[in-house]
């Protein structure tokens, strides 16, 4: 009895798992009918023997039963030992064909650059695509590409350390800044510049000239640019370089011929493209060595040698008339430059400026040349000039009242530097006898 309920239980199990399985199928039945189908395709679009350095595009291509409601992205593509080129962000859309329905497509190529012979692995990278249901709505997935290998060989007759380029076209030009002479001389300087251009390829591709030493010329090499252009389609690549040499010395010199390496896909067949060697003859000498063979060719004559020594007596004696009279004339400067007044006058305001009024008033009577709290001179010297001896009278109450300062007490620097001048209808007076503060302060009651 206990087996035959065993039996019976483990059979409605049985027929609940199915039914629930039966039920998860028909809901992502439903689920798939929703949207659209999607099918990724990848194809390598490069044929025959691949060589080291030239263009292999990928062709990726998107297809889907509705249609794209955006265009595909492409993820991160990163392939070791190759220069992959930025893709463009714009797909070729069309339609094909299958089991008698119309599909849409959406087709993106990739081109990338193997830099090394041998197996190149190519990994899946992500696409992102947005399309739409059955229902008539959006929806974005993510499909991945196939990876693939592909095996890469070096153009016949290279080496791996050679410097070369793989295209349909390749050309240098040697240009120079002035037209080539027999010969320099020491000082000139010439520029020379080399320009590089290859089809199908991108100018990272193209050769590095190599440096040049000359032990007596100056090389100045300018940064290389490198630029990329479209023509039609098809890729240019450009590299330019600068150099100037400096001859800084007599000699003959030369830079060595450079080649490089051009497996023209045209005919498939290596060949050479070589920039010549250039052979410079440079006479003349540096400025030393000019002083030193004017000293040893020197002609000496008893009449040179009277001239030479009554020039250096004539300035041995001018030196010493100087040094003698050196503080009668450095006086004479002084005095006729005002030298000892334009001192003062800077004082005088500086010690305005600092609020340090007394001793404002003490470089004000040295500046008219009279003695120390001669306030009674300073005032006639001004009498004639209401607006200065206003000005005066306001610096002798902030020196020596005992008050605080206020807006109308004050005195400016534009209103100092008045008091450093006197108008010509002016004349000074001899000196009277000073008089006491009290009777200064008595004055500016009034």
């Amino acid at each position: 009895m206990s087996s035959l309920l065993n039996k019976m239980t483990t059979a409605l199990t049985f027929a609940l798992l199915l039914a629930c399985s039966l039920c998860n199928s028909e809901a992502n039945a439903e689920s798939q009918s929703d949207e659209s189908e999607l099918i990724i395709e990848t194809k390598l679009l490069t044929e025959g023997t691949i060589y080291a350095k030239q263009p292999v595009t990928i062709s990726m291509t998107v297809l889907t039963n509705r249609w794209f409601s955006k265009g595909t992205r492409l993820g991160q593509v990163d392939i070791d030992n190759a220069v992959v080129l930025t893709t463009s962000d714009f797909a070729i859309n069309s339609t094909r064909k299958i089991n008698y329905q119309t599909w849409t497509t959406q087709t993106r190529d990739i081109t990338f650059y193997p830099m090394k012979a041998g197996p190149l692995f190519i990994p899946a990278f992500e696409v992102a695509v947005s399309a739409n249901n059955n229902a008539g709505n959006t929806y974005e997935t993510v499909l991945y590409t196939e990876p693939m290998e592909i095996l890469v060989e070096l153009p016949p007759g290279v080496d791996e350390k050679d410097q070369y380029v793989v295209s349909g076209h390749y050309s240098i030009n040697v240009d120079f800044e002035v037209a080539k002479k027999d010969q320099y001389k020491v000082g000139d300087a010439i520029t020379q510049t080399i320009s590089m251009t290859v089809d199908d390829s991108p100018g990272m591709m193209l050769p590095v000239l190599a440096d040049v030493n000359l032990p007596g010329v100056k090389v100045y090499r300018k940064p290389a640019e490198v630029i990329d252009q479209t023509d039609r389609g098809m890729i240019v690549g450009k590299r330019k370089e600068s150099f100037t040499y400096f001859f800084e010395s007599a000699g003959t010199f030369t830079i060595p011929k450079q080649t490089f390496y051009w497996f023209n896909t045209q005919f498939n067949e290596l060949e050479e493209v070589t920039i010549d060697e250039y052979t410079w003859t440079v006479v003349g000498k540096t400025g030393i060595e000019k002083a030193v063979d004017d000293i040893k060719n020197f002609n000496f004559s008893p009449a040179k040698a009277m001239l030479y020594l009554a020039i250096i007596l004539l300035g041995l004696w001018l030196i010493v008339l100087l040094l003698r009279h050196y503080r009668t004339l450095i006086n004479a400067y002084k005095k006729l430059t005002k030298y000892e007044q334009r001192q003062v006058n800077k004082l005088f305001i500086k010690s305005v400026s600092q609020k340090q009024f007394r001793s404002a008033c003490h470089y004000l009577y040295m500046r008219y040349d009279v003695s120390d709290n001669s306030t009674k001179d300073l005032t006639r010297l001004f009498a004639n000039e209401s607006e200065k001896l206003e000005v005066l009278h306001r610096l002798f109450n902030l020196a020596f009242v005992e008050q605080k300062p206020d807006a109308n007490t004050t005195i400016s620097l534009i209103e100092a530097k008045t008091l450093l001048s006197l108008s010509k209808n002016t004349k000074r007076k001899s000196s009277d006898k000073d008089f006491d503060m009290d009777d200064f302060i008595d004055l500016n009651k009034h």
